[in-house]
């Protein structure tokens, strides 16, 4: 089943997560992005995005985009006027439709079914992860939402098709289970928990 996916996309941010996204994989999505600025279109043609040029802050062009029902829209633009303006339009159109908002300007948006991402607490994270001494944690895997994380074995290992539980532990090597938020340590019932190795 083909998932329908709206972006409205302005400025430098949104023209690098449209190059990043025109670069992955993108499966059984397809992306029906809106734009003002030609130089924000990625130079990789890809079958599955579909260009829209005009401001995403008109009701009236906007709404001719939902005889198609989207699962998902997602909002990166430049500044906060017109971010405000696209995602109440948005919400005139389809109050319980999922949005994620990039969010640079410590927004204080109403409703619910949406997802704020701060740009300035995601930077900030990053950065951190740069400081001496301080535990890193795993980022960007899978979906975020409790994947089996594979950790690739040299051919001939003594460790290749041994569960997690049964490998002793030594020196350097971490092992932690997260089920649900919280930890625990392996044993042979947790074989499908999210896992973290350090070796």
């Amino acid at each position: 089943m083909q998932t329908n996916v709206l972006i409205l996309a302005d400025g430098i941010v949104a023209k690098h997560f449209l190059q990043r996204l025109a670069k992955s994989y993108v499966g059984q999505n397809r992306y029906h992005i809106v734009y003002t600025d030609p130089s924000i279109r990625p130079k990789v043609e890809n079958e599955n995005f579909l260009f829209y040029q005009f401001d995403p802050t008109s009701f009236v062009k906007l709404s001719h985009l939902f005889t198609r029902r989207y699962n998902e829209v997602i909002i990166v633009l430049g500044n906060k006027i017109d971010t405000i303006a696209s995602y109440e339009n948005i919400r005139r159109l389809d109050s319980s439709l999922p949005i994620v908002v990039l969010d640079r300007w410590d927004l204080q948006l109403q409703g619910k079914n949406f997802v704020l991402l701060n740009a300035n607490d995601i930077l900030a994270a990053h950065v951190f992860d740069h400081v001496p001494n301080v535990p890193v944690i795993a980022q960007n895997v899978g979906l975020g939402k409790g994947e089996i994380m594979e950790v690739l074995v040299p051919f001939g290992s003594s460790y290749v098709y041994r569960h997690i539980g049964s490998i002793e532990q030594k020196g350097g090597v971490l092992r932690l289970c997260i089920v649900t938020t919280a930890l625990s340590s392996p044993s042979p019932t947790t074989s499908s928990c999210q896992t973290t190795f350090c070796f």
